[in-house]
């Protein structure tokens, strides 16, 4: 029950006539003495009256208040007036302030100002209370969660398995507040493996608000209804990619998790296996696989524990990890980077590099140092948060290599520097002019060396000039974000057009090195999409390989049987790679 206000005439005078005051100290001196009183009520009234705090000052005054007081009503009127601060000053201290509060109890204190679903950037600081590193500030800001924060679902559903059981108890019930589908396969999760009756239970009442299903704690029925539901209620592309998920899924749950019961049914793990568990960990990252998802976790945990074998796992490694969370996973990246950086030859070219020479890493090592301000590691700013130099050694060179363990080089080296890791510029310039030497002139292609030109390798050095380009920063027509008036790169592409053949069952026609039609496929998505461009000649590239791709998957949801080219394939439907954004100043 509240007490009856008891502010003086004076004071409220003072408050209410707040928007006539040019002086800020005034009306902040008259809200001081209201707020000072001890009657919960006088004290909204002094909040609800500020007219003048949108600004750095008036934040961080209302956020001390905040974390000062103890009345619940109280606590609503403050987080309902910091959420309306709009100016970006405002805006600014109030990240600072919370993000950067280097003790964990007033961090999760400050987590409650967003209870109400409101606040400009309430999704971005959730988002990192959600991974603070103390379990109390994880709580509070998966307790603030309700129904308008559909986007942090993903984010919550890592919080399901964490280690601490109040943690994975607020997130199951945010879960079901939040009610989306994508909160199903965490929840599913939580019923086949949670060992506390008591979160398996709230957990089924998740399930059952969401999908107004019962199938009590059966995961199996779930799982059943769920990918009847989900893939039912798909576009035919995302269910295309759901269903290529779900076999990857599925294969590295098999080939990746300890065979701990000795299963004699159960194969050995094969170098294919080993091979394929980067690009199938990429795939399912961009298919949008829950994070807690056994075979998602077991492919994960691999890039994370076990040497990559060469070249090639070596940058889908370092492209998993980028597109996962480049600031996370820095140091992993940073040891990829300067392995790639060694192991390039002295022509530009990379070869298929020397297997497991990179060290095994802990996945706690790869979390960031925290920043000096912030009790959550710091805030995410545009571009990479820090810079970490690679170094140049120049001795460490081979003679040689061949175009397509290049190109997955490059493409790694690339996602490297989402983690702020900085590539020897010697790298780029040396790649840039292998590939300019090794264009077939006049025609425009490029072979797997030199000569025998096939589309797999000319999508290979068309996208590596491109990036080369990108990265050294010194082409006029690059940096206005027009890569078709670099001659070598519009050749390229004008050699695809000329030599278009089309998406039949003639595979081979479209591989170089042996190496398919699904790897074609997905070097073709690279072209699109780092070259920024929707046609080549009169072909819209991606139309005709969804065309393709969806009318030859097979039953089980893989394309032909194969983990790797099933993740080339969803790969190219879900246009993963990254493409390049031009700043206004340069887009003339």
């Amino acid at each position: 029950m509240r007490t009856a206000r008891l502010l003086t005439p004076a004071l409220l005078l003072a408050i209410s006539a707040s928007p006539l005051l040019a002086d800020w100290a005034t009306e902040r001196k008259s809200y001081l003495e209201a707020f000072q009183s001890r009657y919960a009520d006088s004290r909204i009234a002094a909040v609800e009256g500020l007219r003048e705090a949108d600004h750095a000052d008036g934040a961080r005054l209302l956020l001390g208040h905040f974390i000062a007081e103890k009345d619940d009503s109280v606590l609503a009127a403050l987080g309902h007036k910091i959420c309306d601060l709009g100016s970006p000053e405002a805006r600014e201290a109030v990240r600072k302030s919370v993000l950067g509060e280097s003790e964990s109890r007033r961090r999760a204190k400050l987590a409650r100002i967003f209870a109400d679903g409101r606040g400009l950037d309430r999704l971005e600081i959730l988002k990192k209370l959600l991974a603070d590193r103390d379990p109390a500030v994880r709580e509070a800001a998966a307790s603030t969660l309700g129904v308008a924060d559909g986007l942090l679902a993903r984010f919550v559903a890592a919080l399901a398995t964490d280690p601490v059981q109040d943690v994975r108890k607020a997130a199951i019930g945010a879960l079901g507040r939040i009610a989306t589908l994508e909160a199903v396969e965490p929840l599913i999760v939580v019923v086949e493996n949670e060992q506390v009756q008591e979160l398996k239970e709230a957990a089924l009442v998740s399930l059952r608000r969401i999908t107004d299903r019962n199938y009590g704690m059966n995961p199996e029925a779930w799982r059943a209804w769920w990918r009847k539901h989900r893939a039912g209620d798909l576009s035919e592309v995302d269910r295309a990619i759901y269903l290529g998920a779900e076999y990857l899924r599925a294969r590295l749950k098999e080939s990746v998790l300890p065979n701990a019961a000795g299963d004699p049914k159960k194969p050995p793990l094969t170098v294919g296996d080993l091979r394929a568990v980067p690009v199938m960990t990429y795939a399912l990252i961009h298919a949008g696989v829950d994070a807690s998802d056994p075979g998602f976790k077991a492919g994960l945990s691999h890039l994370l524990t076990k040497p990559p074998d060469g070249t090639y796992n070596l940058a889908l490694t370092a492209l998993a990890l980028a597109d996962l969370d480049a600031d996370r996973y820095c140091g992993r990246l940073a040891e990829i980077a300067q392995i790639l950086s060694d192991q390039q030859s002295t022509n530009g070219q990379w070869s298929y590099g020397f297997p497991g020479q990179i060290a095994v890493t802990p996945p706690g090592k790869n979390e960031p140092p925290p920043d000096e301000e912030s009790g959550t590691g710091g805030e995410k700013k545009k571009g990479p948060k820090r810079k970490i130099p690679i170094t140049w050694h120049d001795g460490l060179r081979g003679q040689g290599g061949d175009n397509s363990n290049t190109q997955f080089a490059i493409l790694g080296l690339r996602a490297t520097t989402e983690a702020g890791c900085q590539v020897p510029k010697q790298v780029w310039e040396r790649s840039l002019d292998w590939f300019i030497k090794a264009q077939e002139k006049p025609y425009g292609g490029w072979g797997y060396v030199i000569g025998g030109t096939t589309w797999s390798m000319t999508c290979s050095g068309t996208c590596s000039i491109t990036i080369c380009l990108h990265a050294l920063g010194k082409n006029e027509a690059i940096l206005a974000g027009k890569p078709l008036e670099v001659v070598q790169i519009k050749n390229g592409v004008d050699w695809l057009d000329k030599n278009w053949i089309g998406f039949d069952k003639n595979m081979s026609r479209m591989g170089g090195g042996g190496l398919g039609f699904y790897y074609s496929l997905y070097s073709l998505e690279r072209v699109g999409m780092i070259v920024g461009i929707e046609k080549i000649g009169n072909h819209d590239w991606y139309a005709e390989g969804c065309e393709h791709l969806l009318s030859t998957q097979d039953d089980d949801g893989s394309w032909g049987g194969n983990p790797i080219d099933t993740a080339f394939a969803i790969l190219f439907l879900k246009k993963a790679t990254r493409g390049y954004e031009i700043s206004p100043q340069d887009d003339k």
